[in-house]
């Protein structure tokens, strides 16, 4: 839920930046705009000091960017044009570090937890790198294990690659051509997106490389790839508003409108399918949460006749989410634990043998032992006694 506050404030910051550095010139709107920018920035911070430093970075390396933009154009109406858009990415970094350390350290010290595994993550990063231990992570994995079908993965994802190629070609177009004609743009709007694009996509680049090392998660690229649509989905609509029309024999009008329909009709098809994929991503724990008649009649009976307040109920917290929404009562036990060791009640049903198989993850009871209810579709399995002081 924090995220859609997240990316909220995200879209207002760069929205605020964008206008202040327009408005540069009244200094009353300048102020307006100035203020309300950093208001934003600390509340960003509050919500997430990763996203927020993440965000604050490729601010850092936007405004970077421009500079090479300045060294590759040389002298000229460019340099005078965008060195105000410089200066003011240059005090928005600065500020929001400021504000970001200030939270961290002195107004929530428990925030500080996130700065602490910057140094595990350059630990994984090295032996990633330099292989001096091995590092067994693979988040696209889970897309194997997690989707039935690859192909339908890929379809309802569709709208995400196709964003992806296309704004990375037209980025490193746009720039060979710039360089090459030594013409680079001086409205600061444009040199903005493209910095903007350039620097999200190096943190997302980033980030795949962080989820390979397996240091925070292996979902940080999902998190950082909605900052870069931001700016990349406005600079492929740019570069379609603005292209060169082509002159030919064709009646390029009707052709249009049929061009145009066409594209409206997939636009509304990858939104459909953006949807269904955002709704149930496995890797973002979207997991439809529910239970069987017979699965709650064992874990009803479990509450009596079990003694041991944990008991194993499934590879994820499944039911234990779903006895969370219907039945406060039972969320005390049995409930998902992943300590197999101190486990020796199991409920089994055909929902978790079923999901066994597609996982290839083998069941956790042993071969011998003892069922100790059966509902049908739905049993509970308890460990034999191994030693003389287990019942």
């Amino acid at each position: 839920l924090y995220e859609k506050f997240t990316r909220g404030l995200m879209f207002l910051a760069l929205y605020l930046l964008v206008r202040s550095v327009l408005e540069r010139q009244r200094l009353r709107r300048f102020a307006s705009l100035l203020i309300p920018f950093y208001l934003v920035i600390y509340a960003l911070i509050t919500f997430n000091n990763l996203m927020a430093m993440s965000f604050i970075t490729a601010l850092g390396l936007s405004m970077a960017l421009s500079l090479i933009a300045r060294w590759l154009s040389g002298t000229g109406a460019a340099v005078d044009e965008t060195a105000a858009t410089r200066r003011r990415l240059f005090y928005a970094v600065v500020i929001s570090l400021l504000l970001s350390f200030f939270f961290t350290f002195y107004a929530y010290p428990p925030a500080r937890e996130a700065v602490l595994v910057l140094r595990s993550v350059a630990d994984r990063l090295a032996s990633l790198f330099l292989e001096v231990e091995e590092v067994a992570v693979n988040p696209y994995a889970t897309v194997g294990q997690a989707w039935i079908s690859l192909p339908f993965y890929f379809l309802v994802s569709v709208a995400n690659w196709i964003l992806l190629v296309v704004s990375f070609v037209l980025w490193v177009t746009q720039t060979f051509n710039w360089w090459r004609r030594r013409n680079w743009p001086d409205d600061p709007r444009i040199i903005l997106l493209w910095s903007f694009v350039g620097a999200f996509g190096f943190v997302g680049f980033m980030s795949i490389l962080v989820d390979f090392s397996g240091a925070l998660s292996a979902n940080l690229q999902h998190r950082v790839f909605p900052s870069f649509a931001m700016v990349a989905a406005p600079y492929v609509a740019d570069w379609w508003v603005h292209r060169r029309e082509h002159r030919s024999r064709f009646d390029w009008r009707s052709f249009s409108a049929l061009a145009y329909g066409i594209i409206g009709i997939a636009i509304a098809f990858l939104g459909i399918v953006a949807v269904a994929k955002a709704t149930n991503e496995p890797l973002l724990s979207n997991k439809w949460s529910y239970y069987t008649p017979a699965e709650f009649l064992a874990l009803e009976w479990s509450q009596i006749h079990v003694a041991d307040p944990n008991m194993w109920t499934e590879f994820d917290e499944r039911l234990h989410a779903s006895m969370m929404i219907c039945c406060e009562s039972m969320v005390s036990r049995p409930q998902y634990t992943p300590w197999r060791f101190v486990i020796r009640d199991f409920m089994v049903s055909d929902v978790t043998r079923a999901r066994s198989g597609r996982l290839a993850v083998p069941l956790p009871i042993e071969d011998d032992s003892s069922r100790i209810y059966d509902a049908g579709t739905a049993e509970v399995y308890r460990l034999r006694s191994r030693t003389p002081f287990q019942r």
